[in-house]
């Protein structure tokens, strides 16, 4: 199951490139592999037998989806941001998403900070009521805090 929903989740960004719609399509394919994905990857990893390496099971499907040569920057940019936010989840080491990255330096995007927790976020809201506007556009960048983001603009 983690293989098939990473492997299908980047094979719809792929398809999802050309078209009247593309940006749009391209925009919420890359928010639920950067938002999204790397929870869902996080909870089959947790509740699967000891034996299963998520280290090992991210790098055999992201050498399945990157096999074919891949040129798109938008696909290797959501690709490295998403390989990122799974070292904030503790599914691959810093180490092993570098490697994977390897050969792509001109692809990389500058990495996310850590992941928000909603606490932090309503606090600095609290201090700060000029942060409340911040948070939908922090929403929009996709970079793997969605749950706490929209936790937090609910409960301000």
């Amino acid at each position: 199951m983690f293989l098939d929903l990473f492997y299908t989740s980047f094979q719809v960004l792929k398809n999802r490139q050309s078209g009247v719609k593309a940006a749009l399509h391209r925009q919420q394919c890359q928010i639920f592999i950067q938002n999204k994905l790397p929870i869902i990857l996080a909870m089959i990893s947790a509740s699967s037998f000891s034996s299963f390496s998520s280290e090992q099971a991210v790098t055999d499907a992201w050498h399945q989806v990157t096999g074919v040569e891949v040129s798109d920057p938008h696909f290797l940019t959501t690709g490295f941001r998403f390989l990122h936010i799974c070292t904030l989840h503790h599914l691959i080491s810093a180490q092993a998403a570098s490697q994977l990255m390897m050969g792509h330096e001109e692809f990389s995007v500058s990495p996310v900070k850590g992941l928000y927790s909603k606490d932090d976020l309503v606090a600095q809201v609290n201090m700060h009521h000029s942060r409340g506007m911040k948070l939908v556009e922090d929403l929009v960048r996709a970079d793997g805090s969605a749950g706490p983001l929209s936790q937090a603009i609910v409960e301000v």
